[in-house]
């Protein structure tokens, strides 16, 4: 996705993108219109598979959106946390401290991920409150390998 996501910059597209989601803005609709057509285009191209239903804003320009649980707001340039993202994260939260005293390292890795998918309403925030959990997840011991040939 990195080479489709640079070819779009190169081609004038200022988006923001995360894994193979992408999100963008022109200054009109019918700018806005073209331009989603315009990366549909390239990115069928670049061999990517477009599903319609996942495109937001393709035929009609939109003001306020949800893209990757979070509110996208472009009448007030504001990004806000969605309230069912809210309470997935306060929910995992309180499963955490209320579970048992010891956790598999998969389970704080998930909650790290609902907190970091936060960051474009939260911005560094959400990489300052998960930094121990990274800590965490990456000190686990690496696992044990079979010696091979061993006679």
């Amino acid at each position: 996705m990195g080479h489709c996501v640079w070819f779009l910059r190169y081609k004038g597209v200022s988006l923001i993108s995360l894994l193979d989601d992408l999100i963008f803005a022109r200054a009109t609709g019918r700018g806005a219109i073209q331009m989603a057509q315009l990366m549909i285009r390239i990115m069928r191209q670049f061999g990517w598979l477009v599903h319609p239903t996942k495109c937001v804003g393709t035929s009609e320009a939109l003001q306020s959106f949800i893209a990757l649980g979070t509110t996208v707001n472009l009448a007030s340039q504001t990004y806000s946390v969605t309230a069912d993202k809210i309470s997935c994260i306060l929910s995992e939260a309180e499963a955490l401290l209320t579970g048992p005293s010891r956790v598999c390292v998969r389970v704080v890795a998930r909650f790290k991920g609902l907190v970091s998918s936060t960051w474009l309403a939260t911005g560094a925030a959400s990489r300052i409150r998960t930094r121990e959990m990274d800590i965490v997840t990456n000190s686990r011991p690496a696992p044990k390998r079979q010696m091979q040939g061993a006679m």
